[in-house]
């Protein structure tokens, strides 16, 4: 069987499993999801290209009586047009000469079909038990969350959905708006299996989280191309509330590490709505991790941040965010992200247009500044068009 063959075989059977096994249970599933097409354009090495994907997501969910439900969510997308990005033109020339010889030469969009999640919730009152592959986001942050152990936000898009975990959670309610959150998400031996305890509780006009988890960590080296499981314990917590007619949060975490530095993670934000309807948010991020010169970037660090792994190369962030309604149907907004260390930063003016019931219509430029050898600065300018039609 080709790998074409096998790649429809495993996509038949999933999308048939995701239907049949609501119809199981003596009910018809919901089916929902969305249909999204986006163009990108930009130039490399002074040289225009442009890159499309279509992305089609299914959500199929069932409801079994009053204590227990099934949710599923499959993706399939494709890229197209340039597709292969060179990584002399995404790294510093510092940086990319010191590359070994038997390092990527491109940053490749692949075409992916994946089972997003897929799992079973069990209900009693405000008691739930929850199996399968699932959403497991932590923390107050909006672009950053040092409490999160599974998903690296991108920057330029910290709001865009997130992959499911395979993974068992509880949820056990105590007074009348605390709970005990534990989850279980298996990975090699019993000692490997990650686990995760969160304890939240509300007092006054604050929701107060602890959490305390541990887990391990693939971890890449890039320089001798082997990868290596390292144990990391975290403990850390966030709040979020108002204070002076102002929406506060904050978020803070200390990772133990088995054999590289420990360090310490930092959030604090704010927001605020004004009479027109206009919004404003701010947020600072700061990690022991990073480096107060770009001249101590290392050619590692670079390749965690473009293929994964790595939320930043400095120490110091602030995120500023803006929104408003120009009318009903079409919002303006902006975000900007600067790497205070370095001195470089990314602006991205957006608009969006409500253009049909249930479609929506997104313009983004992505604005990069800085020196060559900055985060942002090594990074050349990008737009794109995306639709998006729900149903």
């Amino acid at each position: 069987m080709g790998l074409e063959s096998m790649c429809r075989l495993v996509v038949t059977v999933t999308l048939a499993t995701l239907l049949l096994l609501p119809r199981a249970w003596g009910i018809g599933p919901e089916l929902s999801g969305y249909y999204q097409y986006q163009l990108t354009a930009g130039a490399i090495d002074r040289e225009a290209y442009v890159q499309d994907y279509n992305r089609l997501r299914l959500d199929i969910s069932a409801q079994a009586g009053e204590r227990a439900s099934f949710r599923g969510d499959y993706v399939y997308q494709t890229f197209n047009g340039r597709t292969a990005l060179p990584l002399d033109e995404l790294l510093p020339p510092a940086i990319f000469e010191q590359l070994p010889p038997d390092a990527p030469s491109t940053y490749e969009f692949e075409n992916e079909h994946y089972l997003d999640n897929a799992f079973l919730s069990f209900y009693a009152g405000r008691f739930m038990i929850r199996v399968g592959k699932q959403q497991l986001p932590w923390g107050t942050g909006y672009a950053w969350n040092p409490t999160d152990l599974f998903n690296v936000k991108s920057l330029v898009e910290p709001t865009y959905e997130k992959r499911g975990v395979d993974a068992g959670a509880i949820e056990i309610p105590f007074h009348t708006a605390g709970s005990i959150r534990a989850v279980f998400a298996p990975h090699g031996t019993i000692e490997q299996t990650a686990r995760l305890l969160r304890i939240g509780e509300h007092f006054g006009r604050y929701d107060i989280s602890a959490t305390i988890g541990q887990l391990h960590e693939e971890r890449r080296n890039f320089l001798t191309g082997t990868t290596s499981a390292e144990r990391r314990r975290l403990l850390g917590g966030d709040f979020a509330g108002e204070l002076f007619g102002l929406g506060v949060w904050g978020e803070g975490a200390y990772n133990d590490w088995e054999r590289s530095d420990d360090y310490a993670q930092l959030v604090l934000g704010v927001d605020y709505t004004l009479e027109n309807g206009t919004y404003l948010l701010g947020e600072y991020y700061w990690s022991e991790r990073g480096r107060l010169r770009r001249e101590d970037y290392t050619v590692q660090e670079w390749l965690e941040l473009l293929f994964g792994g790595r939320k930043s190369l400095a120490r110091n962030y602030l995120f500023l965010y803006t929104s408003y309604p120009l009318t009903e149907l079409i919002d303006l907004s902006a975000y900007g992200v600067g790497n205070l260390d370095d001195r470089s930063l990314v602006l991205i003016p957006s608009l969006s247009y409500n253009i049909a019931e249930n479609v929506d219509l997104l313009f983004n430029l992505n604005l990069f500044s800085g020196d060559e050898a900055s985060e942002f600065g090594s990074a050349d300018h990008l737009g794109f068009l995306r639709v998006t039609a729900y149903f």
